[in-house]
């Protein structure tokens, strides 16, 4: 198990959701198991997120102000960082109704 904990120690999980208390029991539960996680309140903060850090995961909800996260999925894949490589990254959609 402890092979499993050095793992998580270095992954990064960006949480983008519109909704706060999505971001915030997300956020939580990601640490609790052991992960790093930083988060994002639409696409467009996202993108920041992802020119900034080495993001191993994305959660994003769909639906979300200025960006959504279809959009920000498309952005991302044409942003030139070092930090950001599509075919790098898991990516998994949610959508809170």
């Amino acid at each position: 198990m402890e092979g499993n904990n050095e793992i998580a120690k270095g992954t990064l999980i960006l949480v983008v959701a519109a909704q706060e208390d999505v971001r915030e029991i997300l956020q939580e539960a990601i640490i609790m198991a052991g992960y790093q996680c930083i988060i994002a309140a639409n696409g467009s903060e996202a993108l920041d997120r992802l020119s900034e850090n080495h993001i191993d995961l994305v959660i994003t909800d769909i639906k979300m102000p200025l960006m959504d996260g279809l959009e920000f999925w498309e952005a991302g894949n044409s942003l030139q960082s070092g930090f950001w490589d599509p075919g790098e990254i898991s990516f998994s959609c949610l959508s809170c109704l």
